[in-house]
């Protein structure tokens, strides 16, 4: 199986379990699966983010099949070290580097 294959087989599992959460990254099997369903999700902003933490071998789209669900992309990254650990840093990095300020105006050029 490619990469390509397992990481559209995750998308398609995420995409059949009911959740809430427009994105998600998870150690999975040793590697870290970054998974955005957000309209905005940007392939270039994810693999920069996900290229800090990895080497990506993986991405995929893949298209809902729930009603409304939109467009999966994921990113499938392999790593040095422990998965979960690297999961948790790139979750962080993940949400700053792509959830918008509510007020830039307020928060200043840092």
């Amino acid at each position: 199986m490619t990469p390509q294959d397992l990481c559209r087989n995750y998308l398609q599992i995420l995409d059949s379990i009911p959740h809430d959460a427009p994105w998600l990254v998870l150690d999975v099997g040793g590697q870290v699966l970054i998974a955005d369903r957000r309209d905005e999700a940007s392939t270039v902003i994810t693999e920069a983010i996900a290229a800090k933490f990895g080497e990506v071998v993986a991405v995929v789209s893949h298209t809902s099949h729930r009603r409304g669900g939109g467009d999966w992309l994921g990113v499938l990254l392999d790593i040095e070290g422990d998965p979960e650990n690297t999961a948790a840093r790139l979750r962080g990095a993940y949400a700053v580097g792509t959830t918008p300020d509510p007020d830039p105006d307020e928060s200043g050029p840092f």
